[in-house]
């Protein structure tokens, strides 16, 4: 229990790191997160990104996400990850 208990708290503190800040928005890059969530592949992970609006043309893919959209790409990401089932971004 004192293992998982660490492990959050590592994710979390890892988690919030991560954050960017433009001016009173709060984000994280969808690259950023997807090393968070243990994904080595950027395809596997943009498979649990609910997308909004059309896609862009740039060369390199990236998103900006929310709190919130990070809770739900967790919620939706392989549960085989320890950083997914153990995580807790709250």
């Amino acid at each position: 229990m004192k293992m998982k208990k660490q492990i959050i708290q590592r994710l979390h503190k890892n988690f919030e790191e991560f954050a960017q800040k433009q001016g009173k928005l709060t984000y994280w890059y969808a690259r950023d997160f997807q090393e968070l969530l243990e994904y080595t592949k950027w395809e596997n992970f943009e498979k649990t990104i609910i997308r909004v609006g059309s896609s862009s043309g740039r060369e390199i893919k990236d998103y900006m996400l929310t709190r919130y959209a990070c809770y739900l790409i967790a919620q939706n990401g392989d549960p085989q990850k320890d950083s997914i089932a153990l995580g807790d971004l709250n």
